[in-house]
């Protein structure tokens, strides 16, 4: 496992103003931005608290094997594990709502990917179809819709 020591972070506050009728609300909002992963664990967890997986933050990470997302992270970004080719788990907790393209290209040893989520904004189909070990696990109608397209055995869990 690894420690928070190992994360390039980079927090954000930003705030907004909407108008409705003649009453203006504020909100703020909070990122923390895993920016870039530094280390070389196996498994690597990513904990609540981040809100979203840089573009190319895990690229190249050739020890990475194991990836375990908490549940609090929202997006994870265009090539954010591209070429992590000893890459075998990843687990997709369902506060992701988007996976950007080619988030794990180039990870043709995926075998076992878990995902908590019945629908969703994820574009790596054509990585998955080039993993031809891999099973996906997860439940719900886009679920099985997603996994039968990528022609991929699937457990519904």
């Amino acid at each position: 496992m690894n420690a928070n020591k190992d994360f390039i972070i980079v927090h954000t506050t930003t705030e907004k103003a909407t108008i409705h009728g003649k009453k203006i609300k504020r909100s703020k909002s909070e990122t923390w931005l895993l920016k870039k992963y530094l280390g070389n664990d196996e498994h690597v967890t990513i904990p609540a608290f981040i809100t979203n997986i840089g573009y190319c933050a895990f690229k190249g990470c050739d020890n990475l094997k194991k990836i375990s997302i908490q549940d609090g992270v929202k997006i994870i970004s265009d090539s954010a594990f591209a070429n992590c080719s000893n890459l075998e788990s990843v687990r997709i907790p369902k506060s992701v709502s988007k996976i950007g393209l080619g988030a794990f290209r180039g990870c043709g040893k995926l075998q076992s990917v878990y995902i908590e989520k019945t629908a969703w904004n994820f574009n790596f189909y054509d990585e998955l179809k080039n993993c031809k070990n891999a099973v996906l696990y997860g439940y719900g109608y886009y679920f099985r819709e997603f996994a039968i397209s990528t022609g991929l055995p699937f457990v519904e869990i």
